[in-house]
């Protein structure tokens, strides 16, 4: 039976994060082995910032969700007390040990909670540091979800005593009162999978399906009132200017962008993966934009751009000021701004919009064309 291998792989073994061979492999390598899930526990995303780090929570999740399969495989099948018990202790010893481990190697890299969460914390100022950090708190939480998953596998079985609540379980596994030192993990974000073996096959089916995905995905906007040229028009005009798409981008190939049909639309992404990122992130979630089925970011990206998708986004903030000005000139509840109407005249949200309209020559009297 699984005892979580790869958990004990990454405190013991060929995956430990600190080794030299595993702070020297590529993005492309992690990539390549990351298999994206839903994910159980309320974990912030952004702190994933690396293909490393988001390869090691997959591997930690896929190794939980199997222990908890074959756990659940065993006592439903055996449907003996005795069995329940055995797994209870043998789920308490694994989760118990590992869970010690994985807080005195987070201790060990002299990393403070606020070296991640402060407000200024640079996340690549000593980043193999903090990865391992982030890492081996995830290792603690994931075990607690694995804790109260047997639990509730094997309750019939347990007596009210022996049970443990999540205080229970910090005081008398972890040594702390905290289960996180960077998220707030409360009993019912632990408690909730029940189908784990599903989430497995699921998995698996999404990598396979994934890796032989070669869709040039687009996305459709859904305005079709007389603007939508324009607003298409001063877009790309935009991302030009800022050096984001090539400069010899067609108008047809962009606008072909936003049809919402499979094809390659011939658009250089010469900005940097992470504006990409940004980009879509915002793009992807408005109501006038729709994706279609088995349509990712992550796809649109890869498929259409031939960009990594970076999940950590930009951090510069002239670059998101630059992804609103975008969004909200697609946005067909934002009025296009009038050439005649000056930054200086105007002190609302719109007026880098105009700005920006402005600095590249946007004239609205000749039909939304660029000069």
């Amino acid at each position: 039976m699984n005892r979580l291998n790869t958990i004990h792989d990454i405190l013991y073994g060929s995956l430990r994060p600190w080794r030299r061979d595993n702070l020297e492999k590529s993005d492309d390598y992690w990539n390549e082995k990351t298999v994206e899930r839903d994910k159980v526990t309320k974990f912030d995303n952004s702190l994933f910032f690396s293909a490393r780090l988001r390869c090691y929570r997959a591997l930690i999740d896929s190794d939980v969700d199997r222990f908890i399969a074959e756990t659940r495989r065993m006592v439903e099948a055996t449907k003996s007390p005795n069995v329940a018990l055995l797994k209870m202790k043998d789920a308490k010893e694994a989760v118990a040990g590992f869970s010690n481990v994985a807080i005195q190697k987070l201790k060990k890299t002299d990393i403070r909670k606020d070296d991640i969460l402060g407000d200024n914390a640079d996340l690549f100022d000593r980043q193999a540091e903090k990865e391992t950090f982030i890492i081996m708190d995830y290792i603690v939480v994931a075990l607690a979800r694995c804790f109260f998953s047997i639990q509730t596998i094997c309750g019939k079985a347990l007596p009210d005593s022996s049970r443990l609540n999540i205080s229970a379980f910090c005081t008398s596994m972890l040594g702390r009162q905290r289960l996180s030192l960077l998220a707030d993990i409360n009993q019912k974000d632990l408690s909730g999978d029940t189908k784990a073996a599903a989430e497995i096959k699921k998995a698996s089916t999404s990598q396979k399906k994934n890796k032989n995905d070669l869709t040039p995905y687009t996305v459709k906007y859904k305005f079709n009132g007389v603007e939508r040229a324009m607003r298409l028009n001063a877009v790309m005009k935009i991302l030009i200017a800022e050096d984001w798409i090539a400069a010899d981008t067609k108008p047809d190939d962009f606008f072909n962008f936003f049809e919402g049909k499979p094809l390659h639309c011939n658009i250089k992404w010469t900005g940097s993966a992470a504006t990409l990122c940004a980009f879509l992130n915002e793009l992807t979630v408005q109501p006038f934009i729709e994706t279609g089925k088995g349509c990712t970011k992550s796809l649109i990206a890869k498929n259409q751009f031939d960009k990594t998708f970076d999940y950590r986004g930009t951090t510069n903030d002239d670059n998101k000021k630059v992804v609103t000005t975008c969004i909200d000139l697609l946005n067909p509840k934002v009025k296009l701004p009038d050439r005649s109407t000056t930054v200086e005249d105007d002190d609302n949200d719109t007026s880098l919009m105009k700005a920006q309209l402005c600095d590249a020559g946007f004239e609205t009297r000749k039909r939304g064309h660029w000069r």
